[in-house]
């Protein structure tokens, strides 16, 4: 039990260390935003992961200081396709990634994330999907194939960030055995 959690540990700050977000810190410390969010996961510094978010709280997240918001969701997905004008009129940034469940755990869509994570400036972001395990799918793939972290490290970084059922998905695209 000891094993997996130094390993999260491990991976957890090696990320943060050798993140390619920019450098300039988050400006809102995301450790202490207690919105009761589903599955919701503080696995970076300055980075929220969760699955779909509602109105309310896109708009108490923004209160709390997120300017920035990453949606992993097709766009004819139930419960979506809101967010966009709630963000614009709210002074937020939003970015729509349509992933296409464990078929869009690709290069591209990983470059996308990273894109627009870099796009963020440091900022508090939220970035969600339906459950967060797209999230943490591509969060994984992003640490291995763009910052060249070891396939164990990735997948614990990828649990982080919300992969539970998504984690033979990982395991196929980073070719873990």
């Amino acid at each position: 039990m000891r094993t997996p959690v130094l390993l999260i540990l491990a991976a957890c700050l090696v990320t943060g260390c050798c993140s390619s977000v920019e450098s300039s810190p988050a400006t809102t410390d995301v450790s202490v935003i207690q919105i009761d969010l589903r599955n919701m996961n503080k696995p970076l510094p300055g980075i929220i992961t969760a699955g779909q978010i509602t109105p309310d709280q896109l708009e108490q997240l923004v209160q709390e200081g997120c300017r920035n918001f990453i949606t992993l969701r097709q766009a004819h997905e139930g419960g979506t396709g809101w967010e966009e004008d709630q963000a614009k009129q709210l002074g937020a940034r939003f970015v729509r990634i349509p992933v296409d469940g464990g078929d869009g755990l690709d290069l591209a869509n990983t470059k996308k994330l990273d894109h627009a994570l870099k796009e963020s400036g440091g900022a508090a972001t939220v970035v969600y999907c339906g459950s967060s395990n797209r999230v943490g799918a591509l969060f994984a793939c992003r640490a291995h194939w763009l910052q060249g972290q070891s396939k164990q490290d990735a997948l614990a970084l990828g649990q982080a960030a919300g992969a539970t059922s998504y984690v033979a998905h990982i395991k196929r695209v980073l070719e873990i055995r």
